[in-house]
């Protein structure tokens, strides 16, 4: 059984690109995919998964690293939920398996 809440979102690529909007990266189809790689040191290929194809980093602390970066935060742009609350809504086995997980929280 796959647990929801332990799954990238859908709308995660999404949510990037209005972090990278905010942080004046260029347009779409102008580079931004060559300057977010070059910013951050990511791959071409990770680039286009991430900006693209609402898959997030495999590693945490990168993703929480270009977050901060660029004035957000990695559980925003991965749930679209604010750290604080993120576990409100969940049952406390779930919110415990996601803080294990993912050991900013």
């Amino acid at each position: 059984m796959v647990d929801k809440y332990l799954v990238a979102t859908e709308g995660c690529s999404e949510r990037l690109n209005l972090l990278l909007d905010k942080a004046g990266f260029p347009p779409e189809g102008s580079g931004r995919s060559a300057e977010f790689s070059r910013r951050f040191g990511v791959s071409k290929a990770n680039t286009t998964r991430w900006l693209s194809q609402d898959i997030l980093p495999r590693d945490l602390k990168e993703m929480d690293d270009i977050a901060e970066a660029l004035g957000s935060d990695a559980i925003w742009w991965a749930y679209a939920a604010d750290r604080n609350s993120l576990c409100s809504d969940l049952p406390p086995k779930n919110c415990q398996r996601l803080c294990t997980r993912w050991p900013m929280c």
